[in-house]
C-alpha cells in the first residue's frame, strides 16, 4: 500500500489521480474480506482530503471511492474516537 499512498500525496495530479483509481480497485476486491493494511487510517483521511482537490477528475474519482466505502469509514472512526 505504500506506492498507493506515495501517489495520494504526490504533487502530480497524474499521480494522484491514478493512485485514487488503483485504491478504489484494491477496495473492491477487499470489499468481502478481513485483510487489514497498514496506514488505513492514513488512506482514508487522504481520499477524504482529495475530495477537494484542485483538478476536477481527482476530486471526482476521491468522491466515489469516498461514497462507495463510506459506511466502513463512519464505522472505522467511530472506533477510532470512542477508543
Amino acid at each position: 500500500m505504500d506506492p498507493i499512498r506515495e501517489g495520494l500525496l504526490s504533487p502530480n495530479w497524474r499521480k494522484r489521480n491514478g493512485a485514487i483509481v488503483l485504491l478504489g480497485d484494491v477496495l473492491e476486491e477487499l470489499r468481502n474480506s478481513d485483510v487489514q493494511f497498514e496506514n488505513y487510517d492514513n488512506i482514508i483521511i487522504t481520499v477524504y482530503i482529495l475530495r477537494y482537490d484542485t483538478v476536477e477528475l481527482t476530486r471526482l474519482n476521491a468522491n466515489n471511492v469516498n461514497n462507495l466505502y463510506n459506511f466502513k469509514i463512519i464505522i472505522h472512526f467511530c472506533s477510532i474516537f470512542s477508543a
